[in-house]
C-alpha cells in the first residue's frame, strides 16, 4: 500500500471517483510528458507537479479539486509527482499495491481486513524523509487493521497507530495543516487542497495498481 496524502494518492482517488479510467504513474515529469504523447486511442491528460507546482505544458497539476468529473471522466491520466508516483513504482514487486487516502480510508481498511493478508504501508514522505500527514494516515490504517484482529509488527506501525489514537477527535484538516507538507502548500496558496484531502470517507472505492502497463484503477470486484 502507498499513501501520499498531500497530494498524489488523494488526487488519484478523487480522479478515479470522478470517472477517470486509469492513472499511469511515472518516475519523472519528463517521462510523463513523453508518454502522454504516445498512448494510442485514448483521451490522455498529463498531470502532476514538481516541487508542488504544475510543470509547463501539463494539462493539470496535482490538486484534487482540479480533477472534476467534467475534466477527467473517461480519460487516462499520465501523472508524475515528486514523491507519490515514485513510491508507487517502487512498490511493484508486491503481489498487490493499494493506493489510499483519507477520502477512501474506511473502504480500504475493510478491503484489507477481508483479504486477511500481510500489509506493508509505504509512506511517500518528503524527498526520502518522513511526513506528518502520511504517518497519520498510515496510523489510521494500522489502527483499523489492529481493530480487525491484525498484529502490528515493527515500531513504525506502532508509532503511526499511536499518533492516530493520540490525535483522535481533533479536526483532520487542522492536523493536515500542521506538518511541513501542509505548511508548504499553505505558503504556495493550495490551502483548498488540504481541505479536500481532509474529507474523510467521501469516496467508496479501492484503488489498485495493475501491471503491464502499470496503471492505477478502481478494483471493480469490491
Amino acid at each position: 500500500m502507498v499513501v501520499d496524502v498531500l497530494r498524489a494518492t488523494t488526487t488519484m482517488c478523487q480522479a478515479l471517483g470522478n470517472g477517470a479510467s486509469a492513472i499511469v504513474p511515472c518516475g519523472s515529469v519528463e517521462e510523463a510528458s513523453l508518454l502522454g504523447k504516445v498512448i494510442p486511442g485514448e483521451r490522455v491528460l498529463v498531470c502532476g507537479e514538481r516541487d508542488g507546482l504544475k510543470p509547463a505544458g501539463y494539462d493539470l497539476g496535482n490538486g484534487p479539486g482540479e480533477f472534476s468529473s467534467a475534466r477527467v471522466r473517461g480519460c487516462v491520466l499520465v501523472m508524475a509527482t515528486t514523491n507519490g508516483t515514485p513510491a508507487i513504482l517502487r512498490s511493484r514487486p508486491a503481489l498487490r499495491t493499494i493506493v489510499a487516502s483519507f477520502l477512501n480510508l474506511d473502504s480500504t481498511v475493510q478491503y484489507l481486513a477481508t483479504a486477511q493478508t500481510a500489509v506493508t504501508i509505504i509512506c511517500a514522505g518528503e524527498k526520502g524523509g518522513p511526513s506528518w500527514e502520511d504517518t497519520l494516515l498510515a496510523g489510521h490504517i494500522a489502527e483499523g487493521l489492529r481493530s480487525s484482529g491484525f498484529d502490528l509488527r515493527g515500531d513504525g506501525a506502532r508509532i503511526a497507530a499511536e499518533l492516530a489514537v493520540s490525535t483522535r477527535g481533533k479536526p483532520l484538516v487542522e492536523l493536515l495543516r500542521q506538518g511541513a507538507g501542509g505548511q508548504r502548500l499553505l505558503r504556495q496558496g493550495f490551502g483548498d487542497d488540504i481541505d479536500h484531502a481532509a474529507t474523510r470517507d467521501s469516496l467508496r472505492l479501492v484503488a489498485v495498481l495493475r501491471s503491464d502497463p502499470a496503471r492505477v484503477e478502481i478494483d471493480q470486484s469490491v
